[in-house]
């Protein structure tokens, strides 16, 4: 996963106890983490490195052009980005075809994105783990790599719905685990990440929460273009290859307003 979605820097303890029973169509005998690392207890910036600032501009690329286009195409006038980072691609981006823009993140990220996001943006501190009530709706809802990271996923999937009116678009996105780490893959090696989903689990997970599926697609994890990423994809596919460049999944939905019953 990219820095610009890694919400802060480590911390040992867990922040929450991981739901009684799984729901999140996983695997027999995956292994989710037991505790979220990447919070920022301390509220230090010491985790945005030099380097982690500098690639929090390229990694999710192709999700926030995606964005971009859906933008102009739909003459969208508001933008929330929830796990905002370091806010670059939002500033580059979006920025240039929106001015309505919202930015949710815990702290030492949002501390960045104000010197490095969009001037114009709002720029909000939250504990996605536990995320604040909704204060307005969007036209458009980014969350581009965040929900990996999550102990429990879904009072953030409610933040958003709550973010959401009846014609929202919401993009999210996360990593293949399939592509990512190889077919045969039981664990997260990246011990930022509590859980990884094949794209296959992660849809029907977004479906089983009220989450309307209009268009996927896999893109490189970076901004990464040409045909090469594709070609290895197709090898992938063959089974010629064990992992593959193409392992960011993006998801376009809309939402039911109302929680379907469980």
């Amino acid at each position: 996963m990219s820095p610009t979605a890694e919400l802060s820097r480590k911390h040992p303890s867990p922040v929450a106890a991981l739901p009684a029973t799984d729901g999140y169509f996983l695997p027999a005998g995956y292994q989710s983490r037991s505790a979220a690392v990447t919070r920022d207890h301390e509220g230090s910036g010491a985790y945005w490195s030099p380097q982690r600032i500098a690639d929090s501009a390229r990694y999710q690329y192709h999700v926030y052009a995606w964005a971009a286009r859906l933008i102009r195409a739909h003459r969208l006038a508001s933008v929330l980005d929830v796990g905002c980072g370091t806010a670059i691609k939002l500033r580059n981006l979006i920025a240039p075809v929106c001015s309505d823009i919202e930015c949710v993140d815990q702290e030492s990220a949002i501390a960045l994105a104000r010197s490095l996001g969009p001037s114009g943006a709002r720029y909000t501190v939250a504990d996605l783990e536990r995320p604040p009530a909704a204060h307005r709706s969007f036209d458009l809802i980014i969350c581009a790599d965040v929900i990996e990271h999550l102990l429990n996923p879904d009072p953030l999937l409610e933040y958003l719905r709550g973010c959401a009116h009846r014609e929202t678009l919401v993009l999210l996105s996360t990593p293949d685990r399939d592509r990512r780490r190889g077919r045969d893959c039981r664990a997260s090696t990246k011990p930022e990440h509590v859980r990884e989903w094949a794209a296959s689990e992660f849809l029907r997970y977004l479906r089983s929460r009220g989450f309307r599926v209009v268009k996927t697609r896999l893109t490189a994890q970076d901004e990464s273009r040409g045909f090469g990423p594709w070609w290895q994809d197709v090898l992938f596919r063959m089974r010629l290859r064990r992992v593959s460049p193409l392992a960011c999944f993006a998801v376009l939905c809309r939402v039911s307003i109302s929680r379907p019953a469980s």
